[in-house]
């Protein structure tokens, strides 16, 4: 499929889901994301690096990356040329979808290196004939496009993820259903709106009107980890965030996010991320070795 340029379409008046097909023509940077929507996206040529909390991946031609739900992940362009194929989607535009005896839902709420990933140069094949497929309907927006792009959307799951098999440790992980996740809404929104700064169980509980009692099973069940894990993982993206875009010193970025004094920062960081904040703003600024070969689930080198 030839490189286009970006393009966004908005899917229906509720705005459920944009795609996107087009280049990242150029290496560049690493940049750091978190958004409601969910995201799914194949690489049609080229690499791209992804980078989750203590977890890089890099993919090629008919690979695949699901994104849940304010997810805090990065992204390089690894390799000239690199083009991908992909939405975003609210979940409402996949509904209560069963994908093989599982909801759809349960590909996402695995831990990043637990999801389905692409193991097979078949698969990879059907990957790209189905970017192949939906690239003329999100062109030309003819009768039933939007149809065509659903069903594109749910092989695409169905092709990458048809024998996975969620981890033991999943805690049924991959029972959620969008009515749990439609509970938990308000606390995920807060937390995002409060951009790194703490926020309490009590807050979170009272935004979904549910005692926090009954909260925090529902949330683990949803999301497959705690609340109070969910607030580190957003709130150690937001200082990544910040130290990839900005020159803010440690000092007042662990000012800005409410942690104690830079040393906690400091801790948290290193711990979650391999790296220190310093090293890791170092070490973000200055990847310009795009052609190299890398192993495809490279992790992250602790830090001494």
């Amino acid at each position: 499929m030839d490189p286009v340029q970006v393009m966004q379409f908005q899917l229906n008046d509720r705005g459920n889901a944009v795609a996107f097909c087009g280049p990242y023509m150029y290496p560049g940077p690493l940049s750091w994301d978190m958004h409601q929507a969910f995201e799914v996206h194949a690489v049609v040529s080229g690499r791209i690096e992804r980078h989750f909390e203590g977890y890089v991946r890099t993919l090629g031609p008919g690979d695949v990356c699901l994104i849940p739900s304010w997810e805090p992940h990065g992204h390089r362009t690894a390799a000239s040329g690199t083009a991908v194929w992909g939405t975003l989607f609210l979940p409402e535009f996949l509904g209560d979808e069963m994908l093989g005896g599982l909801s759809w839902l349960s590909f996402f709420m695995a831990a990043p290196r637990e999801r389905p990933w692409v193991d097979a140069e078949d698969t990879r094949r059907q990957v790209l004939g189905i970017a192949e497929e939906l690239k003329p309907e999100i062109d030309q927006q003819g009768r039933g496009w939007l149809t065509s792009l659903r069903l594109g959307l749910l092989r695409l799951l169905w092709v990458t993820g048809r024998n996975w098999e969620p981890s033991a440790a999943g805690n049924g992980r991959h029972s959620a259903r969008l009515s749990s996740l439609a509970r938990i809404a308000p606390a995920l929104d807060l937390v995002h709106a409060r951009a790194g700064r703490p926020v309490s169980l009590a807050e979170a509980a009272a935004a979904c009107c549910l005692s926090a009692g009954r909260f925090s099973p529902v949330f683990r069940h949803t999301m497959g980890l705690s609340f109070g894990e969910f607030v580190l993982r957003q709130r150690g993206a937001r200082a990544a965030q910040l130290l990839l875009s900005s020159d803010v010193s440690v000092e007042a970025i662990a000012d800005e996010l409410g942690f104690v004094d830079a040393s906690h920062l400091h801790r948290m960081f290193a711990r979650r991320y391999g790296y220190t904040p310093a090293r890791y703003r170092k070490m973000a600024r200055n990847l310009h070795q795009p052609e190299s070969a890398s192993d495809p689930t490279e992790e992250p080198t602790r830090s001494p």
